[in-house]
């Protein structure tokens, strides 16, 4: 399943292309059938004689103590404090990604987990297979990563694209979306940041770039699951085993005190584990007055689409905010799916056609009652929800939801609404056509 980072990139971008029409016919002759997101509408999800928080436990989601995090909004603040995360690690880094390729703006990253493996620190990279044809503006600038193998990197690729792969085309419609940064057990960051010229370059002065987030925080806790996790995904994949006690073991770290703890549950979504329905489907169900959606791609299924006109109908104002998308495409695929979200009953707007030159609003963030604030990789769409792998944390902190509702409101600011006249005049065969890529292939 690993493939040579040293392949010549334009020949890997020719297989893409010939990859991509197989890919699309697995898509709609397989992919319909392969999963569904019933969990979010059905089982624990909607028990209403469940708290919240008995989901929860329920579901097996673990509570983690978690320090109050600390958010990074910008690419290369983000840059600057990962590279500076690498150059303190004394025993181990994990480094998950679904896009990372080395350039010009991250080459300081790439240098100091470069010169820490050297050092003797253990490094582990695992990269997502599209990271070798990123179709953002980070296929402008690559260069291989094929050097860190030269310097001990453990470096592994999740399923990777090519030709001599196409017999198993369906199964390739899975990625590795996670966002995910472990240092010595003792620091996390998740969020929706890749490695990559579009999440870690000046987006304040350029189009080309992402608005996004990453939180870090303080657990060892929380580590020790990311850690166990990330051993039993790559012992899975690779030839290349990590011992099985390597890590230390979450009841090791089960006293641990982190300095004002904030409660939070953990959610990892990977190998044939489908927990974001149910983690979405909860908090949705269990709102009592607001709930607040940055999606991202709100490509969504009839469950989801449930979930969320139940949640109105209870007399909770659920508000949605959808970024303009200057790539045809996408924002054709996004404008064919308005006209059922709004038939839900739900606030759907949209950033401001003005707002065509701001860097695309990338992030994921879900408030719910004021109270429980949902951040990670995970998209409020049908991809997340059943075809890649996330991480999420939900996090029961009354400041930190207060803080997020001010970034949301300052960016609902810059909105406006969605009439259901306009929806409707969106949905054309075309746009139903990129919603079908779309709704697939987020």
């Amino acid at each position: 399943m690993v493939s040579c980072p040293d392949i010549d990139i334009c020949t890997k971008r020719k297989a893409a292309r010939i990859v991509a029409v197989c890919l699309s016919l697995a898509i709609i002759t397989v992919g319909m059938g392969c999963s569904t997101t019933a969990a979010m509408v059905s089982g624990p999800a909607v028990d209403d004689s469940l708290t919240l928080e008995e989901k929860f436990e329920t579901l097996g989601f673990p509570q983690v103590p978690v320090s109050y995090p600390i958010v990074y909004s910008d690419g290369p603040q983000w840059r600057d404090r990962l590279t500076q995360l690498v150059d303190q690690a004394e025993d181990y880094v994990i480094l998950v990604a679904f896009l990372a390729s080395e350039c010009e703006e991250n080459e300081m990253v790439y240098d100091a987990i470069c010169r820490k493996a050297d050092e003797g620190v253990d490094i582990w990279l695992l990269i997502d297979g599209t990271s070798s044809f990123d179709m953002t503006e980070s296929r402008y600038h690559m260069r291989t990563l094929g050097r860190l193998r030269e310097h001990g990197v453990k470096l592994f690729e999740y399923n990777p694209i090519s030709i001599n792969r196409l017999v198993g085309a369906p199964g390739m419609l899975f990625r590795e979306h996670r966002k995910i940064v472990v240092v010595d057990g003792k620091t996390a960051v998740i969020g929706g940041m890749n490695i990559n010229y579009i999440s870690m370059g000046d987006a304040t002065s350029s189009a080309k770039g992402q608005r996004d987030m990453m939180f870090e925080v303080i657990s060892p806790q929380l580590c020790s699951y990311l850690a166990k996790d990330f051993l039993t995904v790559w012992n899975r994949l690779s030839w290349e085993e990590i011992p099985s006690d390597r890590f230390v073991s979450v009841d090791a770290v089960a006293d641990v005190p982190v300095e004002e703890p904030v409660q939070a549950w953990y959610a990892d979504q990977s190998g044939a584990a489908r927990t974001m329905s149910s983690l979405y489907g909860s908090l949705i169900r269990s709102a009592k007055e607001s709930i607040d959606l940055l999606p991202f791609l709100p490509y969504c299924d009839s469950s989801m689409l449930q979930a969320l006109k139940d949640a109105v109908d209870r007399g909770v104002e659920v508000t949605m905010i959808m970024p303009f998308d200057s790539r045809p495409s996408n924002r054709k695929a996004s404008q064919y799916m308005v006209s059922d979200i709004l038939d839900t009953g739900v606030d759907l707007r949209r950033e401001n056609e003005t707002n065509e030159f701001l860097p695309l609003l990338h992030e994921k963030l879900m408030i719910v009652d004021g109270l429980y604030t949902v951040v990670g990789s995970s998209n409020f769409n049908y991809r997340s929800m059943n075809l890649s792998s996330e991480v999420v944390l939900v996090l029961k902190d009354e400041r930190f939801a207060t803080q997020m509702t001010d970034h949301f409101d300052k960016l609902h600011a810059t909105t406006r609404t969605i009439s259901k006249e306009e929806a409707e005049s969106w949905r054309s065969v075309g746009s139903f056509f990129a919603f079908i890529g779309g709704f697939f292939g987020g």
